[in-house]
């Protein structure tokens, strides 16, 4: 079913009178679709609020579009950054969009640290850090939050939210069954396994909250108009980008260079001003408030992941939802839409219903108080939508918390001012950056993206799960090579790349069946999500016939020869009289001092001298530069280049991205070298950072000689080359008299673990500083060059590090995993970010950060909570003890 019809068929189901009443509830039904009384935040006697008198300003060094939880927030911390003179504009009353409905939830542990930052932030201000500024209560209410498990692999992964919270001081633990009925008398405990109690979570007043925000943002300078609705946004076009420059409203104009989309829902109509485009759906989600339950105003608030579940007291009642799998779309909410809400369709919560009255029994014996049903904001991926946009300079985000913009609007304000103030947030967040989804993403991509996420979010899931909307957005030629060959294609920014090949079967990618939701079938075979189960189990570990072809993936690669495929890489090429000091700018080491025909392996970084990206750097004659990095980050170094060139007024360098146009191949092996040898038609000798240009099947190429390890004979080799013939050269690649083995991304991965060498396709040192990576030598602090970030490291050269990369190795049974723990002395210290299994010596090496400083003469411990094993350091790691 196409995107409009689901809209369409969506709206209709919505529309009709439900006549399902659960027998709890016959005499409680409340369907609501009028416009409800503004809540008591606009009656405030301070007349904070109070704009009759006011006009609105000429001119501004922000506005910031939106009064919910998060625009409130950002104006609050722009304000007290002092970022020159702040405007909030709302087109209704402050908390009107979706905020005045939310839940209030707060919860304190979330899968990543951006998150986890942001609501930790959230709370300090609404439970400490407002009251003292304003002399007023925010509307914070602590009280405890359970997590529960029915599952061990759960059980795993709860405890590595709460390690990851314990960063941030989080105060979290263990809990089985006994414990959480004595913590929330009213569960049902005989089909749970434990849990995560987190003492410190609470809820929030929403009206309140967002009061005193503003009453801190006015204190410090902010002025803030309702009723103010945005008509358009000027913008100036200037060396390839646009440069916002005013912002016109009913009340008149205001001039300003930055401008906050924090609209939620609304935000698709702010960005088209602009003309950009929002990766963001809306579905309708529904909670109840039952009628009192004596006792409930003890208990904490419980996440039931699982079943998608989440319940808060409310005093003595409780407040209770879901996230079911056939959410309702909403195409769009009405501009006018304030205060509002849908009707209720109490068929669509009973699924709800069950999991809540099995939970808790008492719940069947309660009636209901209220109901609600309102519009929300998700991504594809779970995360919101922040940060400047590609090619309009002053156009920040804040959208799209995925029904968490209260508990994240905190932290999420405060990072957004500090992008606008500082240049970039406290701590990395590329991860929620508005940037990081490709450029070709269309509609259908788009919801069934988010329906796919949305319907399996509360699911533990293996690192390397595969989702099954949203796919076949990006192809190379080679793609139905190799279906025909068995691949098993992953999704990489919309890239479909083999993982590995399973010889004799065919695992085609077909139509989206939205699980058979929204009157589709769901496919009664398909290879394809079978072999996802397979290959991403995480009770019985690798799949013995995955294991086996991986492993003949990756032994070609050290004892004979493997191709790998890596066309979907981001590409670019930066040429004109001014390329070499931009190169000599972007990258920390200095490519200028390299030969032409040469390339580098380098890192661009942040004026923090934080890591923006990993990159190889090609070096061709004439001041032509090639620039590939993992295709994730095309976006990010697009948009970091021409800023650069933006704000430091250089016209005499050109930028293109050749992602599309070029394919990249690469050759790995001891017999990779005899390979070229039979299939180039130049005489073929290389040095190890080499290039050169030659020809295969009479098409052009561009040969680099990647690097040599000589004692394993091992040569590892680049072919470019146009994307047109890239079918042609692959053909003769792999007909050849050697035949090389096809290998896939996990070969790829093991090889490079194994050996110790950073696999170019990896993006986990990505928002680390430099120097928690290479060694002071490799800095190149000393020599006249300056390299954006290098201020940065000089001033914290001196300072002790904090982290430090790390790799490991070890032995184990079972699979050790991105995303597991790291010990030390059995004390938490870090998250693997890469793992891979070591075919040649039988061991698993993986990598990441870990905490400094440690004892000497400890032991390493990786893992998970059910499953641990000791770990030692590679010979290749350098640990500061």
């Amino acid at each position: 079913m196409s995107h409009k019809l689901m809209y369409s068929y969506l709206s209709c189901r919505l529309t009709r009178n439900n006549a399902f009443v659960t027998s709890a509830f016959s005499q409680q039904r409340h369907l609501s679709k009028q416009t409800h009384n503004a809540p008591p935040l606009h009656k405030d006697k301070s007349g904070v609020l109070d704009n009759v008198n006011k006009s609105l300003p000429d001119s501004a060094d922000v506005v910031v579009i939106g009064g919910g939880s998060v625009g409130c927030s950002t104006a609050y911390h722009l304000a007290k950054l002092k970022a020159g003179k702040v405007v909030l504009i709302e087109k209704d009353r402050l908390t009107s969009g979706t905020t005045w409905h939310t839940g209030g939830i707060v919860w304190n542990l979330r899968d990543g640290r951006p998150l986890t930052q942001m609501q930790v932030q959230t709370i300090d201000l609404a439970s400490r850090i407002l009251p003292e500024e304003t002399g007023f209560d925010a509307g914070w209410i602590k009280t405890g939050a359970i997590f529960l498990t029915r599952s061990k692999n759960a059980l795993d992964a709860l405890e590595r939210k709460a390690l990851i919270g314990s960063e941030f001081g989080i105060e979290a633990s263990l809990v089985d069954a006994d414990q959480i009925s004595k913590l929330h008398p009213f569960i049902e405990t005989k089909n749970l396994l434990g849990g995560v109690y987190s003492p410190n979570d609470g809820s929030v007043d929403p009206a309140t909250l967002c009061t005193s925000y503003i009453k801190a943002a006015t204190k410090y300078g902010a002025e803030v108009f309702e009723k103010c609705e945005v008509k358009d946004i000027k913008t100036t076009d200037l060396l390839g980008l646009k440069q916002v420059n005013a912002i016109e409203t009913n009340l008149g104009t205001i001039k300003t260079n930055n401008v906050v989309n924090c609209t939620g829902a609304w935000g698709p109509y702010i960005a088209k001003m602009v003309g950009v485009k929002l990766p963001q759906v809306i579905y309708k989600l529904t909670y109840v408030v039952t009628q009192g339950i004596q006792g409930m105003e003890k208990t904490p608030h419980i996440r039931d992941s699982e079943t998608g579940m989440y319940y808060k007291r409310q005093g003595d009642a409780l407040l209770f939802g879901g996230y079911e799998k056939n959410p309702v779309f909403v195409d769009k909410v009405p501009n006018d839409f304030a205060f509002s809400l849908y009707d209720m369709d109490w068929e669509q919560f009973e699924v709800h219903m069950k999991s809540a009255t099995d939970l808790m029994p008492c719940i069947e014996k309660s009636g209901i108080r209220s109901t609600l049903c309102g519009p929300e904001t998700f991504t594809p991926d779970g995360n919101p939508l922040m940060g400047e946009f590609f090619d309009v300079k002053g156009f920040f985000n804040g959208t799209a918390f995925n029904g968490g913009g209260m508990m994240l609007g905190g932290g999420a304000g405060r990072q957004l001012a500090h992008w606008i103030v500082q240049g970039s947030p406290e701590y990395d967040l590329s991860t929620c950056h508005v940037n990081r989804f490709t450029r070709k993403i269309n509609d259908l991509w788009l919801v069934e993206s988010c329906h796919d996420h949305f319907t399996t979010k509360f699911e533990v899931r293996h690192p390397d799960k595969q989702k099954l909307g949203g796919r076949n957005l990006r192809t190379t030629p080679l793609t139905k090579t190799h279906q025909g060959n068995g691949a098993y294609l992953v999704s990489i920014h919309g890239w479909e790349v083999p993982a590995y090949f399973m010889p004799g079967q065919h695992l085609p990618l077909l139509e989206y069946d939205y699980y058979g939701e929204y009157g589709n079938s769901k496919h009664a075979t398909y290879k394809y999500r079978e072999q996802t189960t397979k290959d991403t189990s995480l009770c019985t570990g690798i799949d013995q016939e995955i294991h086996e072809q991986i492993m003949k993936e990756t032994l070609a690669c050290f004892k004979s020869s493997a191709i790998i495929d890596l066309s979907h890489c981001c590409k670019f090429r930066l040429d004109g009289p001014g390329s070499d000091e931009v190169v000599n700018s972007l990258f920390h080491n200095n490519v200028k001092s390299f030969n032409i025909n040469t390339e580098t392996k380098n890192f661009m970084l942040n004026k923090d001298g934080n890591i923006i990206s990993s990159c190889i750097v090609t070096r061709f004659n004439n001041g032509v530069y090639q620039v590939t990095a993992p295709s994730e980050m095309q976006e990010s170094i697009k948009q970091h280049i021409n800023h650069f060139l933006h704000d430091s007024n250089i016209t005499n360098c050109g930028l293109h991205d050749i992602t599309d146009e070029y394919a990249v191949l690469h050759v790995v092996g001891p017999k990779s070298e005899k390979l070229l040898e039979n299939v180039l038609l130049d005489s073929f000798e290389l040095n190890p950072g080499n290039i050169m240009d030659s020809r295969i099947n009479n098409l052009n190429v561009v040969v680099s000689s990647n690097f040599r390890i000589a004692e394993n004979n091992f040569d590892w080799y680049v072919i470019r080359c146009p994307m047109k013939d890239v079918h042609s050269v692959y053909t003769a690649l792999i007909t050849s008299e050697i035949k090389p083995t096809m290998a896939g991304l996990r070969a790829l991965n093991s090889v490079c673990l194994e050996s110790g060498i950073h696999n170019p396709l990896s993006t986990c040192l990505n928002g680390s500083n430099l120097r928690e990576v290479l060694q002071t030598s490799q800095l190149e602090l000393n020599d006249t060059r300056q390299y954006i970030g290098k201020d940065a490291l000089i001033k914290a050269a001196d300072q002790p590090l904090t982290s430090r990369f790390i790799q490991l190795k070890a032995e184990s049974e079972l699979p050790i995993l991105d995303g597991d723990v790291i010990w030390y002395n059995d004390s938490y210290v870090g998250i693997i970010g890469d793992a891979a299994y070591g075919y040649k010596t039988g061991r698993y090496f993986v990598n990441g950060f870990v905490k400094l400083p440690l004892k000497e003469g400890g032991k390493f411990t990786i893992g998970r909570r059910s499953h641990k094993v000791q770990a030692e350091v590679t010979n290749g790691s350098q640990l500061p003890i």
